[in-house]
């Protein structure tokens, strides 16, 4: 009796752990991306998140987004009803962080986050083709992905036959590739994985099309290098202001004649001089 008492308290522990865990636990249910490449190479990008919180009581998320080579500036964020979230941007260690919510205000249950960002320098160009590679949900999550999706729009559209397909599941540099691809009516091109995501695990994508399709800037690169490493250029303006201001006051100039020492004061000093 006692054995079988200590069994089924055993498995009675086990089904109420795992409720609360499933009751507590956050998830982000999908996770889709709309990517417009336009023809001056700029990537308009709306993500749409819906994040489950569970029972769990919190402020809101984080979004972190690798910069790599690219400039991403943030335009705004919305909720499913087009109001704007609270939200603040930061720089850390290679990545665009976007923390989004209200610190005095807490939310549990499902939430949608839409956020709009553009991006400079996000395509690769060859000799023979261009390209977008984009991890489309980063691998940073600390929750699990349900869903994961997203969908190109180019300036053009193109017969399939002209481009070229690729995406990667998983955790960072994984080559595992339980992901589809195809056109829409519209010409579109939509990615979608073929299974959830574990905490740390994402969906990367990569599409190339023919040259001509969208212009490469000259400036952009250096423009982004400019913006990253402005810095730099400090020690080197002051260098040259302090050069400068010692050129024109700080030198001492060659005196003509011989130099007299004087063991007098001047007249008409006063005491305090």
């Amino acid at each position: 009796v006692k054995k079988r008492l200590l069994f089924f308290g055993v498995i009675l522990s086990l089904a109420l752990f795992f409720n609360i865990s499933s009751v507590f636990a956050e998830e982000i249910l999908n996770f889709h991306s709309d990517i417009t490449i336009q023809k001056n190479s700029v990537l308009l990008i709306q993500e749409t998140i819906i994040y489950d919180f569970g029972n769990l009581q919190k402020h809101g998320i984080y979004r972190d987004i690798p910069l790599g080579n690219s400039d991403i500036k943030v335009q705004k964020v919305l909720d499913e009803y087009d109001a704007p979230y609270e939200y603040s941007i930061s720089r850390q260690g290679g990545y665009l962080k976007i923390k989004i919510g209200d610190a005095n205000f807490t939310i549990s249950g499902i939430h949608t986050y839409n956020i709009f960002y553009s991006v400079s320098g996000g395509l690769k160009f060859f000799k023979d083709h261009d390209e977008l590679y984009w991890n489309v949900t980063g691998n940073d999550w600390q929750v699990s992905i349900e869903n994961s999706s997203a969908k190109i729009t180019l300036p053009q559209s193109l017969v399939e036959k002209d481009l070229q397909f690729a995406c990667f599941t998983g955790v960072y540099g994984s080559k595992i590739s339980e992901c589809n691809w195809q056109t829409d009516s519209q010409g579109n091109i939509v990615f979608e994985s073929t299974r959830n995501f574990s905490a740390k695990e994402g969906l990367t994508l990569v599409l190339g099309w023919p040259k001509g399709i969208v212009k490469q800037s000259f400036f952009a690169p250096l423009i982004i290098w400019l913006q990253k490493f402005w810095p730099v250029f400090i020690p080197i303006l002051v260098f040259i202001f302090l050069f400068r201001r010692w050129w024109k006051d700080g030198k001492d100039y060659p005196l003509k004649g011989p130099v007299i020492a004087l063991y007098e004061p001047p007249a008409n000093l006063k005491p305090a001089q």
